[in-house]
């Protein structure tokens, strides 16, 4: 334990000192939200990736997906890295760069006010931005706080406000510039220990033909087969027919697999809403120039693919690792292994926690120095996607709605401090909601990713490549994308979230070409210059 403490609190040194470098090289809010759109292929690189992957993805995603789904969720895998990376920085760099560039914008609610000519949409985007993306930040918040206390048995309040000053004091220091050094360092971090993770997990077990083989049989030990009726045991149907007495309903009944079209949420939730994300996209509007791109392609590709597919590896692997209700021992090719008892919440009606399932597998069956490593990768991840939540939502108000276009050099001098005070503001009120754990990691992810990429896919995509997108067609995609999600929580929940959140996306796509068929076009003039992109020729 004393030394996990020296390393997180080295590693606490180490963030602030960044934050104290970035604060030397920031003297306007483009320096601030943007680093002067200097950033090399190797930072952007590790910048977009780090902000995609998480606490979300290692404790809330792997544990809780990987146990209903097994190795199914390699399929979300999948998706990130084809889709969320791949094909995100083939589509969408280049265009974004230059265009951005070409209207002189910094943030998602200025290009949709240039691009489209309404001044209404940079209050609604800056709105949907700072509400939305709060319960994502409340989510990363609350998986720290329980790989803190199971690593670190650091109680989760107190955790929580840890990492919130860390997160505040290093971001609110030293802005882009101190985000793009640390995710450099952090990115490393994440990939070091993610492999070391999986080996010691699959080591455990006898290799990964074992691993494999023992998860899916262990899975369906758990859930009932595609047909297969959760009954009690053959024997015990006899004796009741024999007794002249209708079948007694089993005792624990197994649950049935969840369904394929809610996994197929999660790879559309997962993969697809990146390409509207404002913290994902910003990251295209920072790089140096398109020559850039093609390095910066293969270097996120190669991320995404090993951390996803750890990530998720390892949460199907919590089959062979947990047992509802007792412990139990298993022989594998490895030696006997000793299940834990499926944890449970602490609420009045306890339901299974899988938020814990990882957290809980790292503190058993690893060495503490891995699990030490674990949880820098953890803490680096989280810091990263964190230090961009907050980034983007205080430029909502600062920028979007404070400083406004062309300000004078007293208007940016405000706008900077006002970032920073709101850095802290959106900090404390993630904090808040993550100590109330009102939702588990999954939902509250899904919700935000839904209602903010919902609003945002469609009219930024048709933006960059169709100039018959008109300004209704956007305010009616952006709207039908809050009445989707909205409505599919007061309606069904927070567990359908994934569901009515990758609905939120793909509808809106559809919405807004038919609607800029019978809805006035934008002038030729104004389009024209906007597709004058002498830059990505």
């Amino acid at each position: 334990m004393i030394t996990t403490y020296i390393c997180v609190i080295l590693f606490i040194g180490v963030m602030i000192y960044l934050g104290y470098i970035g604060m030397k090289r920031t003297k306007t809010v483009s320096d601030f939200f943007l680093a002067g759109r200097n950033i090399g292929p190797w930072l952007s690189a590790f910048s977009y990736g780090t902000t995609y992957f998480s606490a979300v993805i290692f404790v809330g995603f792997a544990g809780r997906l990987g146990w209903k789904f097994g190795m199914r969720t390699l399929w979300i895998s999948f998706g990130n890295t084809f889709l969320g990376a791949f094909c995100a920085w083939i589509a969408l760099a280049k265009r974004t760069h230059a265009m951005t560039t070409k209207l002189n914008v910094m943030t998602m609610p200025e290009f949709l006010e240039a691009r489209y000519q309404s001044r209404g949409l940079k209050p609604l985007a800056a709105f949907i931005i700072f509400i939305f993306l709060i319960p994502y930040s409340a989510s990363v918040y609350q998986g720290l706080g329980y790989l803190f206390e199971q690593g670190l048995q650091i109680p989760f309040e107190v955790s929580l406000f840890f990492i919130a000053g860390l997160t505040g004091i290093y971001l609110v220091m030293g802005g882009y510039h101190a985000i793009n050094i640390a995710d450099m360092i952090q990115g490393i971090i994440m990939i070091v220990g993610a492999l070391l993770m999986v080996f010691f997990f699959v080591n455990t077990v006898g290799g990964v033909g074992e691993a494999t083989r023992l998860q899916n049989e262990r899975y369906w030990s758990h859930f009932a087969k595609p047909g297969e009726r959760a009954t009690a045991p053959e024997s015990a149907l006899e004796a009741d027919r024999s007794a002249g007495e209708n079948p007694a309903p089993p005792p624990n009944p197994k649950p049935t697999a969840p369904a394929w079209w809610m996994l197929l949420s999660l790879v559309i939730l997962t993969s697809l809403g990146p390409w509207g994300l404002p913290q994902m996209v910003q990251k295209f509007y920072a790089i140096k120039n398109k020559s850039i791109i093609p390095k910066a392609l293969v270097i996120t590709t190669l991320f995404a693919l090993i951390i996803a597919f750890v990530a998720y590896f390892c949460g199907a692997l919590t089959h062979i690792f947990f047992e509802p209700g007792k412990e139990l021992a298993i022989t594998t090719s490895g030696g006997v292994i000793t299940t834990s008892k499926l944890p449970m919440t602490a609420a009045a009606k306890p339901t299974p926690d899988f938020d814990a399932l990882i957290p809980i597998m790292l503190q058993r069956f690893t060495p503490r120095w891995l699990n030490t490593a674990v949880l820098l990768l953890i803490l680096s991840a989280s810091m990263s996607t964190l230090s961009g939540l907050v980034l983007v939502s205080s430029s909502a108000i600062a920028i979007d709605l404070f400083q406004g276009r062309n300000p004078d050099e007293k208007r940016r001098k405000q706008a900077l401090i006002l970032m920073r005070v709101l850095c802290a503001i959106f900090v404390l009120a993630s904090v808040g909601i993550a100590l109330g754990k009102i939702m588990v990691i999954v939902n509250l992810m899904s919700l935000s990713w839904g209602a903010v990429a919902g609003c945002f896919l469609a009219p930024y995509l048709y933006g960059l490549f169709c100039k018959r997108v008109t300004k209704i067609a956007v305010w009616i995609s952006m709207i039908s994308a809050l009445v989707i999600t909205i409505g599919g929580y007061l309606k069904f929940g927070a567990a359908l979230s994934p569901v009515y959140g990758s609905l939120s996306m793909i509808i809106p796509l559809v919405i807004l070409p038919v609607a800029s068929l019978f809805t006035p076009a934008l002038s030729e003039k104004h389009v024209d210059s906007v597709f004058d992109l002498k830059d990505e020729r």
